[in-house]
């Protein structure tokens, strides 16, 4: 494949794409190895980052697979490429809010137990976490079924 400017995408714009990509996987890796970001967000944006970069060294490939699978317009890819990486981290962030809320309401009824157990003084600090980890476990069945 060519390294040439052939696809109307200017050199300025290649620059900047590549600095993109790399400046995003750097900031990925070393976000990553701190532990400060989710392994699924990271591949997805790995993914992205390596994209820009690679988009910035050989511009004509997207142009290629853009015909190859019949789409007319290449610049339409990269809009297609964009809203799907947006789609799947919304999707991916919304199934992780879902199970977080889920947490929360476990872990606020079991503190709400835990409370009502120690200032009533009717048993031990032990018996009252027993008591409200059988609570929440019957109270799980219920709110699986909101």
């Amino acid at each position: 494949m060519e390294i040439g400017l052939s696809t109307g995408v200017s050199l300025g714009a290649r620059i900047f794409a590549m600095i993109c990509g790399v400046a995003l996987s750097a900031w990925t890796i070393r976000k990553l190895s701190k532990r400060e970001l989710l392994i699924p967000i990271s591949s997805l944006n790995l993914a992205v980052g390596i994209g820009l970069t690679v988009f910035a060294l050989v511009p004509g490939l997207f142009d290629k697979i853009s015909f190859a699978i019949g789409i007319k317009y290449p610049p339409l890819l990269y809009i297609m490429l964009a809203v799907l990486t947006v789609l799947v981290l919304v999707l991916f962030l919304s199934a992780q809010l879902s199970v977080l809320d889920g947490r929360c309401r476990r872990l606020a009824q079991e503190i709400s137990m835990l409370r009502n157990e120690v200032y009533s003084g009717s048993g031990e600090l032990g018996t009252g976490r027993e008591a409200a980890s059988r609570a929440v476990a019957a109270s799980s069945g219920r709110m699986s079924a909101d």
